[in-house]
């Protein structure tokens, strides 16, 4: 009787392959689900920053312009004449 049941269900098509294919959609929604939360927890302490470190970049910003950006710190060329 088992044997039979055992054979029903082997050939049954929606058994042999519906069956996994569900459970694969169903299992890899939960897994994608905690490998992004795992993604985005990640980021999250990623993207926190020491409030000491950010004065003291703060404070190393200076403004910077034209003239400073293209100013000859070497020796500058003579100029002809």
């Amino acid at each position: 009787m088992l044997y039979n049941l055992w054979s029903s269900c082997k050939n049954n098509p929606t058994l042999r392959y519906g069956v996994p294919m569900a459970l694969l959609v169903i299992g890899g929604s939960f897994g994608l689900r905690e490998f992004t939360q795992i993604r985005y927890d990640a980021q999250k302490l990623k993207s926190t920053v020491d409030p000491e470190l950010k004065a003291m970049m703060s404070n190393k910003e200076k403004e910077v312009t034209l003239e400073s950006e293209f100013e000859c710190s070497y020796y500058p060329l003579p100029l002809k004449q």
